[in-house]
């Protein structure tokens, strides 16, 4: 009867346990930063299509690992804005020297493809982890070194409000990834 009893108390213990060790416990000054903390940080920001934008940004690492240039383009907010460097920038360069093209259209984006996600660009996204990613009030941001890429919500926010838009798109490009490791 003992046993029984110690079986059950033991049982109830290790449930109750269990259930304090599931509280999320984040910190990115005390590097406690994992993937739950940024689902938390995401949904606290983005709101109800938080899932659609961490999936959003899978999606987009795959698409540039197969270099599916046709699903890259579906991705994009046409106009959008390409940031890279000038011919004569060096990586010692502060501020940086940029160029800008507006990219119009998917035929253009799948045109100027090599151009946009350039070799170091793919080696940025391929090593970004996304409990990395920078999250602003309603964009996702990759960023490595001086390039990046903006995620956001794509919605007439005249017409709807901001949580109920689930609308995704990349709307900014900056492909100066400087300089590109050697193990790639």
């Amino acid at each position: 009867m003992f046993i029984k009893y110690l079986l059950i108390f033991s049982l109830i213990f290790t449930s109750i346990a269990c259930a304090e060790s599931k509280e999320v416990k984040c910190s990115k000054l005390k590097g406690i930063w994992n993937e739950r903390c940024q689902d938390i940080e995401l949904e606290k920001n983005i709101g109800k299509y938080w899932k659609e934008m961490k999936q959003f940004y899978f999606d987009l690492q795959v698409f540039v690992k197969n270099n599916d240039k046709k699903s890259l383009s579906k991705m994009m907010e046409y106009p959008f804005t390409l940031f890279y460097p000038s011919k004569d920038a060096t990586e010692d360069d502060w501020p940086r020297k940029l160029e800008k093209i507006e990219i119009k259209d998917e035929e253009e984006f799948i045109k100027k493809y090599d151009f946009i996600f350039t070799k170091n660009l793919k080696w940025a996204l391929k090593n970004q982890r996304y409990q990395d990613l920078l999250i602003f009030k309603n964009v996702l941001h990759l960023h490595y070194q001086y390039g990046d890429i903006v995620i956001s919500k794509d919605c007439d926010f005249s017409k709807i409000s901001h949580e109920e838009c689930s609308v995704i798109k990349i709307f900014y490009i900056n492909n100066d990834i400087v300089p590109l490791p050697q193990n790639n």
